[in-house]
């Protein structure tokens, strides 16, 4: 616990507003994202992190916008919370800059541990713009598919989030554990 209270998470929950992500059965990924980065921020506090979010709402942000948060908390870690669309299922971790792979591997590790998601893609570089901060760490989760029907379904279940949010916390502490090992 100690280690954990040193630390503060930035969890930008991903889209919002009138940017509502992927959209499938009247679910806004948006509005998932917000539920879930809300147990990540409830989970990381109930441990002694210090945890800003970028928004707390429904509400729009800019890229720039989300960027001015991340700079002026000077974090010791990014989380930006999403869902994927396409013809797959499960649970994605990724990352941009090389310093930010062992966090991104440290979440992914313990997500699949969880058993909370049918499959992974793994640890994946993209250019995603959240990702492209260079202050610290910044890893961009996929967390689930929200047009698969068992995925969404997950997404919907108040249990199954609780279980994806703390095994993301897990991932989280289990890379700042090997930051001092």
């Amino acid at each position: 616990k100690p280690l954990v209270e040193l630390k503060t998470v930035v969890i930008d929950a991903g889209h919002g507003g009138k940017d509502s992500g992927a959209v499938s059965d009247g679910v806004y990924e948006s509005h998932t994202n917000l539920t879930l980065a809300n147990l990540i921020k409830n989970e990381l506090l109930s441990i002694g992190a210090n945890v800003i979010m970028t928004r707390t709402d429904d509400s729009y942000m800019t890229a720039a916008e989300r960027l001015d948060v991340i700079y002026n908390a000077e974090p010791d870690l990014v989380i930006s919370v999403h869902r994927n669309s396409g013809s797959a299922n499960g649970y994605g971790s990724y990352y941009f800059n090389p310093f930010s792979f062992r966090a991104a591997t440290h979440i992914l590790d313990a997500t699949v541990k969880s058993k909370t998601y049918r499959s992974n893609s793994g640890v994946l570089w993209h250019y995603f713009f959240l990702n492209r901060t260079n202050v610290c760490p910044s890893v961009l989760t996929e967390n689930g598919y929200i047009n698969d029907s068992k995925d969404l379904k997950n997404m919907q279940n108040a249990d199954h989030q609780v279980t994806c949010a703390k095994a993301t916390v897990k991932g989280i502490v289990d890379y700042f554990i090997s930051q001092h090992a």
